[in-house]
């Protein structure tokens, strides 16, 4: 029986699945007992775990930062790695971001798209390989990590005890595949303010890599509150920043030192003078995600992407000269470098020959993107998948969804490349 054929009479499985780990609230909450990244995430990783247990895989808890199913014997590690955790689920949702509802065919809640349902994908084509008979020579896996959206700390924690793969994957980006991830740049704008200065009570954002979506403020004696549209930081066009947006509006009503700043220096890329581009990756991006204000202090967090050719320390040289023209210091900054993978090397020539075969696309070339993936920090190694071109981007935001059919095509997909990976 053909793939697609063989996809289909699970297909009810592998939507079911979806749903039910799209339930899991896998935001990242405080370090438990063999749950470094809160009871959540805990439940996820058991959940699929048993899953491979009960399809016959030697599994692995690598102390609740991640764990793995595998197959195969030698020397040489294959790795597909999804992540189970989530960004913070947001407001004004029409479905429930932990129902995992159908509606239009397509699967709605948070992780939906990034990166639950392409999990799952990668579950069902995994199993489908192992099933096939197929003779490897190597031992293949599907790790699930837990902390890709807040700090790397799982799959930090898999090289510890596993050591590097020799090649593979992670199903957190875009067909026909990523070969160029940009370096990522987050730190915190810090001002300590003056006695005497105008009393100012500022919060809003989610996290550093979303554009927020609500803010709200105290301010010459009155409450304000601006709303705007959450996007995933490395697509922050996508979205309409309310920090920036109630900062503006309230520019209008006094003058504040914090106002001041972000109207004039902190609301962009060009305003900082850190805009940058190159022909592999494109243009730096920013954004302004999170901001606390008080009498005493604000702190103001940043995020941003920059292009695979420009140098991190650059940048921040660039932003602490910034802000110190508005009596802001640069601090607390972390990053990671930017991941490049020639297109012509032998893993991305099969991971888009595994797509082009499926999907019958010829033209659509390797592309690069401002999300960070587990694929910068594990060497030979890409994104691939599960967004197909032309398919909008729900990650990060509100009514996340993957649809059915992306869904299934994906694990076709999934199940041509892992062949490829593991049979070659």
């Amino acid at each position: 029986m053909a793939i697609k054929s063989k996809i289909q009479t699970i297909k009810d499985d592998i939507i079911a699945t979806t749903q039910r780990l799209i339930q899991f609230n896998t935001v990242e909450t405080p370090a438990l007992p063999n749950a470094p990244f809160g009871a959540g995430n805990r439940a996820a990783l058991d959940y699929v775990l048993e899953i491979g247990r009960q399809w016959g895989f030697i599994t692995k808890d690598l102390d609740g930062y991640a764990g793995y199913w595998e197959f195969g014997e030698g020397q040489a590690v294959v790795v597909i790695m999804p992540h189970l955790d989530v960004v913070p689920l947001g407001t004004d949702w029409d479905y429930p971001p932990l129902g995992g509802e159908i509606h239009n065919g397509n699967i709605y809640g948070r992780g939906a798209a990034d990166n639950k349902g392409p999990a799952v994908a990668a579950m069902y084509a995994f199993k489908l390989v192992r099933d096939s008979g197929i003779v490897v020579n190597k031992r293949i896996r599907l790790v699930f990590g837990c902390d890709e959206e807040s700090g790397f700390e799982c799959v930090k924690h898999y090289i510890k005890v596993e050591g590097l793969p020799a090649s593979g994957f992670t199903p957190d980006g875009a067909f026909p595949v990523i070969n160029a991830e940009k370096g990522a740049l987050s730190g915190n704008f810090v001002k300590q303010l003056p006695p005497g200065t105008s009393k100012l009570i500022f919060t809003g954002g989610t996290a550093r890599n979303v554009v927020p979506a609500y803010a709200k403020a105290e301010f010459a004696g009155k409450s304000y509150e601006a709303t705007g549209v959450a996007a995933h930081a490395s697509t922050p066009e996508l979205g309409e920043n309310a920090i920036v947006k109630l900062a503006r509006e309230l520019s209008a009503v006094g003058q504040h030192p914090v106002l001041e700043f972000i109207t004039q220096a902190a609301a962009s890329s060009e305003s900082l003078g850190i805009a940058a581009r190159d022909e592999i990756s494109g243009h730096l991006t920013y954004n302004l995600g999170l901001i606390h204000v008080d009498e005493h202090a604000a702190t103001l967090t940043v995020n941003i992407r920059y292009p695979v050719t420009n140098n991190a320390a650059d940048i921040i040289e660039k932003l602490q000269a910034a802000g110190q023209q508005y009596g802001f210091s640069f601090a607390d900054y972390t990053g990671s470098s930017p991941h490049y993978v020639a297109p012509d090397s032998p893993l991305i020539k099969k991971l888009v020959a595994a797509y082009r075969e499926i999907t019958g696309d010829y033209d659509t070339p390797p592309q690069a993107m401002g999300g960070g993936t587990y694929a910068r920090v594990l060497g030979n190694f890409a994104a691939f998948g599960a967004r197909f071109p032309g398919n909008p981007r729900t990650a990060h935001q509100k009514n996340e969804y993957i649809s059915i059919d992306s869904l299934l095509k994906a694990t076709e997909v999934y199940v041509a490349a892992i062949y490829k990976l593991a049979g070659e």
